[in-house]
């Protein structure tokens, strides 16, 4: 994974511009479930499975569809690992987190501002 750039957040808000040095992206958002075959997913039929999305496909033992919404996404990008350091530094604490709601992993840093459980 590359670390050039990450998604990022804040805990005391949600959805909002987590630092100036964010911007956003569109993503496709990627349903995962811990089945290989739409009928073992309880909660859920085989016919809605296949309603929504598109793509759907077993990926590493997990029924996946790509979402199809238009959704947005904050990110942080940086040049070099001496940025990456000053935001720490400029933010701490963060958590470091990877995040696989998209099509490819990429790592999450959370602006740990606020409580959370």
């Amino acid at each position: 994974m590359d670390i050039s750039k990450m998604m990022c957040r804040r805990t005391s808000t949600w959805g909002e511009k987590p630092c100036p040095e964010a911007t956003q992206e569109k993503f496709i958002s990627v349903d995962r479930r811990t089945v290989d075959h739409p009928s073992k997913f309880k909660c859920m039929s085989v016919e809605d499975w296949y309603r929504e999305g598109k793509n759907h496909r077993v990926e590493d033992g997990m029924i996946t569809r790509d979402l199809t919404l238009n959704l947005k996404r904050w990110v942080v990008k940086f040049n070099q690992p001496a940025d990456f350091l000053d935001f720490i530094e400029r933010y701490a604490p963060v958590v470091i987190d990877q995040n696989n709601d998209s099509l490819k992993p990429v790592f999450e840093i959370e602006i740990y501002d606020d409580y959370r459980e």
